[in-house]
């Protein structure tokens, strides 16, 4: 059972260090802060600002912690959709023509179905790498290609055991069905 009582900091211990051979640890909590896990990003960090909380707790729909994130995470993330000054983005979706495209295989399914029209299902997964891995049952390697319905997916990068990049392909031909490395059924 999770029983979160509070939040302590490094630094706040280290600043107070000679108060804790009388006080302890629990002299230097601070309150816990909970937001769903659900929450957007911006959303997440604006609640931080307004309420002075440099830390949160995640919580998913049955109570549990599913995280932590910091406002220096938040930052990252919020700064990082920003990229460089003067630097077009990457599209996640490229169109190669005659039914491919090359995407990022951190898009979620929702998106992806929508953008491309397609009905890739929806999970214990959100994005197209997780719709793979489990498809798959194992971590694939780069040149790896699956079949499922009317779509071809080849593994074009990976990061060690992440997926990162993927051409999806409509297939000319009738329904495959095929959920194992090569096409194999």
């Amino acid at each position: 059972m999770e029983n979160v009582v509070g939040v302590l900091s490094v630094k706040d211990v280290l600043a107070g260090i000679e108060g804790l051979e009388s006080g302890g640890v629990t002299g230097q909590l601070q309150p816990a802060f909970f937001v769903p896990e659900t929450k957007s990003v911006s959303e997440t960090f604006n609640v931080m600002r307004e309420g002075g909380h440099s830390v949160v707790l995640l919580v998913d729909e049955f109570g549990g912690i599913a995280g932590l994130a910091t406002i220096k995470q938040m930052m990252a993330v919020i700064v990082g959709q920003m990229g460089d000054e003067g630097v077009a983005p990457e599209e996640p979706v490229t169109d190669l023509g005659r039914g491919a495209f090359r995407m990022d295989a951190g898009l979620a399914i929702s998106d992806i179905n929508e953008e491309l029209g397609l009905e890739i299902p929806e999970g214990d997964y959100q994005t197209l790498a997780g719709f793979i891995l489990d498809r798959l049952g194992g971590i694939p390697e780069v040149g790896d290609v699956m079949e499922f319905g009317d779509l071809r997916i080849t593994i074009i990068a990976m990061e060690r055991v992440r997926i990162e990049e993927v051409e999806l392909r409509r297939l000319d031909s009738g329904p495959g069905s095929g959920t194992g490395r090569d096409g194999a059924n």
